[in-house]
């Protein structure tokens, strides 16, 4: 195809890794959201790995402390819509009526967002800042 590019082995490992705990994560009666937030959040930052080599975002986004910045915020961004996204994709799985959480736990990952793009901004800053060489 042209124009297109292959993604780096490391994002397609993690994403084949990523895409196997999701498959362990779906049959389990989790009730806690532990391991749903890091869930979401490993797949956020996938996505925008993602989103960063993708050719015409690869010429938006040009190399700096700021680029790096606006991905790791960008992954924050994405942490909240992942997570309803697996919550209602494993409801839709089990059938069993209703969802695993509570409407409650669901807030309160929405409520973190701001904390998670804050972290992932400092994130992409830090790894930007000691991974010159």
């Amino acid at each position: 195809m042209a124009g297109s590019s292959k993604l780096p082995l490391r994002l397609r490992w993690s994403g084949l890794a990523l895409g196997v705990l999701t498959l362990a994560w779906l049959p389990l009666e989790d009730t806690h959201t532990v391991y749903l937030t890091t869930l979401s959040l490993l797949w956020s930052a996938w996505l925008a790995g993602w989103l960063a080599h993708r050719p015409k975002v690869r010429v938006w986004l040009r190399s700096g402390n700021w680029t790096n910045s606006l991905l790791g915020a960008a992954a924050g961004l994405f942490s909240a819509p992942v997570a309803l996204s697996l919550v209602i994709f494993k409801a839709g799985l089990h059938a069993h009526g209703f969802v695993d959480f509570s409407l409650n736990q669901l807030i309160q990952l929405l409520i973190r967002t701001p904390i998670w793009v804050l972290l992932g901004a400092v994130a992409g800053w830090v790894a930007y800042r000691f991974g010159q060489k």
